[in-house]
């Protein structure tokens, strides 16, 4: 991802999230060392071509500037752990 992008929505905030921290070994060994991840997912709006959605968009449903809106995200079941 570039380290410059053009952002959605005039603001330009980011909504914060903290690092996950777990409080066990077991956590460590669950959500950390053998987890598998997924790619992150990018909204891409269109019209100007801007990466993000606006959160009021997001929780309005006002989704017709996204790109591939209708796009498959995950094609098959998530897996944690090993198989």
């Amino acid at each position: 991802m570039p380290l410059l992008c053009p952002i959605a929505g005039p603001l330009r905030l980011f909504v914060p999230q903290r690092m996950y921290k777990p409080l066990t070994a077991s956590d460590r060994r669950q959500y950390v060392e053998e987890v598998r991840l997924n790619p992150p997912i990018i909204f891409e709006v269109k019209d100007p071509s801007e990466w993000g959605i606006a959160l009021d968009d997001a929780l309005k449903s006002h989704t017709k500037r996204l790109v591939d809106k209708e796009a498959l995200i995950y094609s098959g079941q998530v897996r944690r752990g090993r198989d």
